[in-house]
């Protein structure tokens, strides 16, 4: 944060007066300007090998030696912005890391398995009923035949009011 800017952060309580020498994520639109301010920063470099959701930085790479290269631009675009990391919270040269309910690897891109995985286990729905059951096995068919799409359409439509007015 500039110097400039920060009596503009300043607030009182009962306790004393006090200012943020960094954004302060609690105040109202802090994330979005954070959000657009990296966006701006980092625009020659997005989607090329760095990804930025809110105060989540991410520089990735095909190789370690490509990495180091990227990073190198990155990090200079951070300090002539005057921002700094915090290394607590940074993690360097990963083959593999979670990031946004996702897992990043040499792979690509691939979801959290904690979070697909409940899917297969259950609880399955319970089982259709025979009308259900028709109109299951005539999605085939009516990709092939547009009045069939429109007949099931309406079959669901009449089904549904069936089931949710308890007619």
């Amino acid at each position: 944060m500039d110097e400039h800017d920060i009596p503009e952060t300043a607030f009182c309580t009962h306790q004393g007066h006090y200012e943020y020498r960094f954004m302060p994520f609690g105040l109202c639109n802090a994330p979005s300007t954070f959000q657009a301010t990296m966006d701006e920063f980092l625009k020659p470099f997005l989607r090329k090998f760095a990804a930025v959701f809110f105060d989540d930085i991410l520089v990735y790479s095909s190789s370690f030696e490509a990495h180091l290269s990227h990073f190198e631009c990155f990090y200079q675009a951070l300090r002539d912005g005057q921002f700094f990391l915090k290394d607590s919270k940074c993690l360097f040269g990963k083959r593999q890391l979670e990031y946004l309910g996702h897992i990043v690897s040499q792979k690509g891109v691939e979801p959290e398995p904690k979070k697909y995985i409940p899917c297969w286990i259950g609880p399955f729905p319970p089982p259709l009923s025979p009308f259900e059951d028709f109109l299951d096995s005539q999605v085939f068919t009516a990709n092939l035949l547009r009045d069939m799409q429109l007949l099931l359409h309406l079959l669901l439509l009449c089904y549904t009011r069936i089931v949710f007015s308890g007619i």
